[in-house]
């Protein structure tokens, strides 16, 4: 993989810069989809995507734009934000150690919500394709790592079901 990142094609989103993270090596933090992954299958993960960085305000993911990437909190915060009229409605808080993007992996299109970030962030980026790359050089951290992304989206599904917390009396009993 020596001069993969070389060969990827970089195309600045509004707000994000390419930036060495301030503690010198970059490294993926560990969250629910990269935790089953080996320390050397996370190193490895972070060379086929980028480190990225966005300053306080910046909008990097727009809601109706084109979407494409994952990201991946390193450091700072960010607001997931969706316009309801003129009225802006806050939807989470990102944290490091969060993702974004997810859906865009395997659903592409447009973005269902604005992503912003609240103070100065790092973030890492992978986009689809290059994910794929990861996949199929890598078969069984390949697995793993969509194994997790795929539990991490079912996680984010039952939270958001309004029926997940209602009372089941009266649907299916007499």
């Amino acid at each position: 993989m020596e001069g993969m990142a070389d060969s990827l094609l970089y195309v600045p989103l509004p707000g994000l810069r390419m930036t060495p993270l301030m503690d010198g090596m970059p490294s993926l933090p560990e969250t629910p989809w990269i935790q089953s992954l080996r320390a050397d299958d996370r190193e490895l993960l972070s060379s086929y995507g980028e480190f990225v960085s966005a300053q306080s305000q910046a909008a990097f993911i727009e809601e109706g734009q084109e979407q494409e990437n994952l990201y991946l909190l390193v450091r700072g915060s960010l607001e997931v934000r969706r316009h309801a009229g003129e009225e802006v409605i806050v939807l989470a808080t990102v944290q490091p150690g969060e993702s974004i993007g997810e859906v865009a992996l395997f659903d592409q299109g447009p973005a269902s919500a604005t992503v912003m970030a609240t103070e100065f962030s790092q973030l890492w980026r992978i986009n689809r394709s290059e994910l794929l790359t990861f996949v199929t050089d890598n078969p069984g951290a390949g697995v793993q790592l969509l194994m997790g992304l795929a539990q991490t989206l079912a996680v984010r599904l039952r939270r958001s079901d309004p029926f997940e917390h209602a009372p089941t009396h009266g649907i299916g009993q007499d």
